[in-house]
């Protein structure tokens, strides 16, 4: 990307090579062009940024829409604007289902280990007549419960302090189920 400035000035961003050539059609530029032969025609490269430190919980990165000079090097700055209260609302929602996501997807699947369909199927046997299924049923429904405690807990745990845990560290903190003998 390019700029198109004159004495510090910005007459013209984006700007290409293409729209060099454009605006020079009697002139016979090499097929490419230096930076130093840019600059003699006011065209320069501009670079963006690097990203500011940010909260991506409670901010975003706006990067400026024109670039400026700094140090002789046209540069395309970035700043951080909080976002507003709807949008961390919807950040932490979104993130409290993935975590939801998460735990279900937990308890379905070592539910399919122990032969059943998910979680709901599972637990479905606790009145069963078979002594095997209805104990592996109570024991699943003790698990779930204690997962989706648990759950509350990580998730309150973020919203008081901020401190979000991965989703590693949010299911390692999941109980691990006791299954009867």
């Amino acid at each position: 990307m390019y700029v198109k400035a004159s004495n510090g000035q910005v007459e013209k961003y984006p700007y290409s090579i293409g729209l060099l050539r454009k605006e020079n059609p009697n002139t016979s530029f090499p097929k490419k062009l230096s930076d130093e032969a840019l600059a003699s025609w006011g065209v320069y490269p501009v670079t963006e940024a690097a990203d500011p430190a940010y909260n991506p919980d409670t901010q975003r990165i706006v990067k400026a829409t024109t670039p400026v000079q700094v140090s002789g090097a046209w540069i395309l700055p970035k700043t951080v604007e909080p976002l507003s209260q709807e949008e961390q609302e919807a950040k932490a929602k979104a993130l409290m289902d993935s975590y939801s996501a998460a735990v279900q997807n937990l308890l379905d699947s070592t539910a399919k280990e122990k032969g059943y369909d998910n979680i709901i199927s599972m637990t479905s046997y606790a009145n069963s007549g078979n002594a095997k299924w209805a104990n592996e049923a109570t024991a699943a429904i003790t698990w779930r419960d204690a997962c989706w405690n648990e759950s509350l807990v990580q998730m309150g745990n973020y919203l008081a302090t901020g401190n979000k845990p991965s989703m590693e560290d949010f299911l390692a903190a999941m109980p691990t189920p006791v299954w009867p003998e």
